[in-house]
Order: C-alpha cells, then structure tokens, then sequence
C-alpha cells in the first residue's frame, strides 16, 4: 500500500494545477503538465513555469542551458555579439567574444592554428631536409631527383613526370637494393593533412612483401615493395603498432593502421 501510494505522486499523474506561473495555462495539454513546465522541489508532483525563449537554464527546452557568457532570446543561445555556436565561430570560439587569431579556425570550441607547409615538400631545392638510407651491396641505386620523362638511371625506362613543380623524388637502381627517403615533421595540431602522389614501375609479376626493410632474405623469402609509412616511431626500424600511424603500399592495397 505505501508502494502504491508513492507510486501515485509520480508525475503521470501531474495535472496543469500542479505548475504555478504558467499563463492562460500555456504549460498544459490534455490536463497534463508538458512544455515549459519543469519539476522542481523534492515533491515530484511540484512544478515551475519557465519560459523556454528567455530561460539560460532553459533555452528552447527544458535542461538546455546557455554558457559561455551566452543569453537565451527567442530559445537560442546567443553571444552580445550575435554568435550562436560556441564550437565552431572562430569570432565566439568556446566563449562569447573570444575571437581566434587570423588564419586560424575553430574546432569544438578551440582555435586550431593552420599547419605552415613542408618545407621543401616538392623538392625544388633537391633533398634538402630529407635524409636518405640506403641498404646494399655494391650499392646499385638510391633515390633520384627526377625530372622529365625517363628514369634517373634506367634512362631507357619511360616514368609519369613529376607531379608538381620541376623535380620529384624516385628510386632506381640496376641491382638489389633498400632505398629509404624519410623527413621529420612536427604536427602542430589537428586539421593537418599531408598528401603525396606516386609513381610504380614493377617489371616483376607481384609484390613481395615481408615486414621489413631487409631486401637480404634470401630467393626463398624475396622482398619487393614500395611504402609509405607515417610513424611516430624511428624511421630506421619497421614500425610496429604501437608507434604506427598508418601505412601504405603504393598502388596495392592499406596494410594496416593503428588504433
């Protein structure tokens, strides 16, 4: 029985009587409390007229309160200075009036600075801030600066021409060989992106690929790849899951990515 009866101060059973400071009972609909009438008090059945246009706490429904310094007009939360969204208006980003600097953007709420471009990223000033490594014996190739139609050192190789710019970087070699090109990059922030484009010339049937740099493995185990990897790891060893960001055999298919 008192189960009962605390069951019968739940508000289903509200009625437009149970919300004071609702005008013309504005808050009521088919003799129960709905709209701009919100629960207050450890009663249950007690219930507050808001006004959902003008409320902070409760700016176009009930429980949606306004903050960073914004008001409620008309149900919106709105900055002095007019803005509505605190997450992405680089003039009200996280808080009304705090503007982000020139250039800038603003994500959920916080100003992301744009990332300067790759120093050198088309090499036009050679390798210049690149460092290349090389695996073999004798050495047969390295990394080129290409240019034009025809391969640095197989001249008799027709290749795509550089994609931008005058010059790209490619490997060729007329013997076994591990080439690496890599550059360390500072992320700045998020909203960065770093893009490439590529060129395969693969007189081979297949690609071999082995999880490793080492092209020394033997015929039972050959090793024949082109990758892209972006790590956080050292460049020198082949990355693991830990370290790796994502990686990339060119043209063939995505090997793996961390989580």
């Amino acid at each position: 029985m008192n189960y009962a009866g605390m069951l019968a101060w739940g508000r289903p059973s509200a009625s437009c009587a149970d919300c004071t400071g609702c005008p013309n009972q504005s808050a009521c609909e088919n003799g129960a409390a709905k709209g701009s009438c919100k629960w207050s008090g450890p009663n249950p059945k007690t219930g507050v007229c808001v006004n959902l246009d003008t409320d902070i706490t409760n700016c176009g429904a009930l429980g949606h309160a306004c903050t960073g310094g914004q008001t409620c007009i008309s149900g919106i939360c709105t900055c002095p200075n007019g803005g509505t969204d605190l997450l992405s208006d680089v003039n009200n980003c996280g808080a009304c009036g705090k503007a982000c600097p020139a250039s800038s953007t603003c994500s959920n709420g916080a100003c992301c600075m744009p990332a300067a471009p790759l120093a050198n990223g088309g090499f036009e000033a050679g390798f210049d801030g690149f460092v290349i490594s090389t695996q073999a014996s004798p050495i047969s190739g390295t990394w080129y600066l290409q240019a034009g139609t025809t391969a640095p050192l197989n001249q008799h190789f027709v290749v795509a021409p550089p994609p931008q710019g005058s010059a790209a970087a490619m490997t060729d070699q007329d013997g076994p060989g591990s080439y690496q090109l890599y550059f360390s990059y500072h992320i700045n922030g998020p909203g960065e992106v770093l893009s490439f484009k590529y060129f395969i010339n693969n007189q081979a049937i297949t690609f071999a690929t082995p999880s490793s740099f080492d092209f020394n493995r033997g015929n039972a185990v050959p090793n024949q790849q082109a990758l892209v990897f972006v790590t956080t790891g050292n460049p020198a060893v082949y990355p693991d899951a830990d370290h790796l960001v994502t990686a990339r055999m060119q043209g063939i298919r995505l090997l793996r990515a961390a989580t």
